[in-house]
């Protein structure tokens, strides 16, 4: 009688042990994420001239919003998946004739910041002293979550640069900002 005990015991508590186990594993299943190929979206800004410098600052407010709507449907998801979020690459690209290809010879910081309905505005990368001879520099982005973002009807950006004399032909610049999301896994 006692073996018969003690072998129903074992086996109830290996029983339980069992059922915790697949009821860990099935939690940590739901709660798994998955990370997506990074996501990169271009926010145009307005063309510039001396007349828009106020105190060695320019302020600038991109064109158009964006989303990752339909990078995030390319990989079978929408934005109300999106779990996690951050910046991986922020970049300021100068647009224009080859011969004005050179980033900006006058610029001296630059403030990236991201905005979206019902989010406060974040700094997303800056700058201080910048190569003249480059087209395309990067920013120090800011690591922070963004994910109240991804998942926004929209995002858009301000730029903030601080100038010496513009040169004859009015500048163009556009920020190119590179996005790591994760999405409720499958």
């Amino acid at each position: 009688m006692y073996s018969i005990t003690r072998g129903a015991s074992y086996t109830f508590v290996i029983g339980l042990l069992a059922v915790a186990f697949l009821m860990a594993g099935c939690d940590s299943a739901m709660e798994d994420s998955i990370t997506l190929q990074p996501k990169t979206i271009t926010f145009e800004f307005p063309n510039f001239t001396d007349e828009d410098v106020e105190d060695g600052t320019i302020e600038l407010s991109a064109e158009s919003p964006k989303d990752l709507s339909d990078q995030l449907r390319n990989d079978g998801f929408e934005r109300g998946d999106v779990v996690g979020a951050t910046i991986s690459e922020t970049e300021l690209v100068r647009i224009g004739p080859l011969q004005q290809a050179k980033l900006l010879p006058f610029l001296n910081e630059a403030e990236l910041r991201l905005n979206a309905p019902g989010q406060s505005s974040i700094t997303i990368g800056t700058r201080t002293g910048f190569n003249p001879d480059e087209s395309t520099t990067s920013l120090n982005t800011t690591d922070q979550d963004v994910a109240d973002f991804v998942r926004a009807e929209s995002m858009d950006a301000d730029l903030t640069l601080r100038v010496e004399d513009i040169d004859d032909a009015p500048p163009r610049v556009n920020a190119r900002v590179t996005f790591v999301v994760e999405v409720e896994g499958v």
